[in-house]
């Protein structure tokens, strides 16, 4: 019995170890054309949802925990551009002013309680 206890316990921190390391907070492995869009939420609210508005197709995250991040990636092998809308849980909204990206960009969205602040970087 306590053997298969300890199975269990081991088999369960695996799990969770593999899980952590494969979190929706980092751009890593992203394929050559990708864009990485790290959202941070440091509003001090919940955020019902955030959507990535892209001329391909839009993203979404909902319930994103104050000082919780998230990522979206999205293949862009040339110019392309999109668009931050956050609905809090209280109702109130908020919208960047919209990004020109290509493929290789990470950029960090900061969500505040009244303005979407944008960070911009390269992955390659």
């Amino acid at each position: 019995m306590r053997n298969k206890i300890s199975i269990s316990f081991l088999f369960c921190s695996i799990f969770l170890i593999f899980s952590c390391n494969n979190s929706n907070t980092t751009c890593e492995n992203l394929d050559k054309g990708d864009v990485c869009v790290i959202v941070k939420n440091r509003s001090g609210k919940l955020i019902k949802s955030v959507e990535l508005k892209h001329s391909e197709k839009p993203y979404k995250i909902e319930n994103l925990e104050n000082n919780q991040n998230a990522n979206i990636s999205y293949n862009s092998p040339g110019e392309s551009s999109y668009q931050i809308a956050v609905i809090f849980e209280d109702g109130k909204r908020i919208k960047s002013n919209g990004s020109y990206t290509e493929g290789g960009y990470t950029m960090t969205e900061i969500i505040h309680e009244n303005k979407i602040e944008t960070k911009f970087g390269t992955i390659y």
